[in-house]
């Protein structure tokens, strides 16, 4: 009967140790859990976190599009209005006539003027200063204009000697 009793105790003592292994596994795992719903709970926050910045971002955007049209409105009226007055101005002045097209040519800014043919981009695609600026550029640079930056000799005064 020893050997019934070693036999049911050694059993117990099986027992008692896989409970306890798992019990530990159990436990491991619940941290491992509790360490990924952590994880998930940080992910979350910086995604919810991202969206806000994404939409202030494109919030801001907006308002400075915005701005940047009132200013752009603001600069054509301003330019039709000094326009207007430097028409009126002109109209006032003994000696100034209006000027014929072909007197225009034979003047100093008909010397100096380039003709350009310039078919500029729909609003959607170049809408910006610089695709403007190349686009010029570009069109200049096929004419074979110079650039501001290649400037004429200037004339050297005369000496009354």
């Amino acid at each position: 009967r020893n050997s019934a009793e070693d036999r049911v105790r050694h059993l117990e003592q099986y027992i008692k140790d896989q409970s306890t292994n798992h019990l530990a596994t159990v436990e491991a795992l619940e941290a491992r859990v509790q360490a990924r719903e952590e994880e998930v709970r940080c992910l979350r926050q910086g995604l919810v976190r991202s969206s806000l910045d994404a939409r202030q971002m494109a919030d801001e955007l907006q308002a400075l599009k915005a701005r940047h049209q009132q200013k752009v409105s603001r600069w054509e009226q301003g330019a039709q209005n000094l326009l207007g007055v430097l028409e009126q101005f002109l109209s006032t002045q003994p000696g100034v006539h209006h000027r014929d097209p072909e007197e225009l040519e034979s003047g100093r800014f008909g010397r100096t003027a380039t003709k350009l043919s310039l078919t500029l981009p729909s609003e959607a695609e170049g809408n910006d200063i610089g695709s403007l600026r190349r686009l010029l550029k570009d069109v200049l640079k096929s004419q074979g204009v110079k650039e501001k930056g290649a400037k004429r000799p200037q004339p050297k005064p005369k000496n009354d000697d």
